[in-house]
């Protein structure tokens, strides 16, 4: 790791989990070895080493010697939108349901609003709880 204060392994592996999902999540594909080592500030040696760590743990799935094919395992299907979920449960794609007008809400791409009963669109917010379709 460089430029940083050195932490355990397992505490590099679960940080790197997490940045694949999130870059998977907003872009829809796996992030390059270049850009995980940029984003994490650390050698590209780390980053390999950690992925193989979660590759031999099966959180992730990759293919060798092809860019941009490292993911999260998946759980299934969203029962909302239909994408595959992530190890942990939760959906790359959407947050759930518009509580006003029933829509998807999508987690990038949309303006959102989490409210004390669940997510709305900014413009079913703005217009004071009347759905626009």
């Amino acid at each position: 790791m460089t430029g940083a204060t050195r932490v355990a392994p397992r505490e590099e592996t679960e940080v790197l989990f997490r940045c694949i999902c999130r870059y998977v999540s907003r872009h829809g594909t796996g992030p390059t070895y270049g850009e995980m080592s940029a984003m994490l500030n650390w050698s590209d040696d780390l980053v390999s080493s950690r992925l193989r760590t979660l590759e031999a743990d099966g959180l992730i799935s990759r293919i060798p010697g092809q860019g941009r094919t490292v993911r999260p395992v998946t759980q299934g299907e969203c029962l909302i939108c239909g994408s595959e979920l992530l190890l942990d449960g939760s959906c790359p794609t959407c947050v759930g349901r518009c509580v006003v007008c029933g829509r998807v809400v999508r987690r990038a791409g949309q303006s959102r609003v989490r409210m004390a009963r669940g997510w709305r669109h900014s413009e079913c917010w703005r217009s004071n709880g009347r759905a626009t379709t």
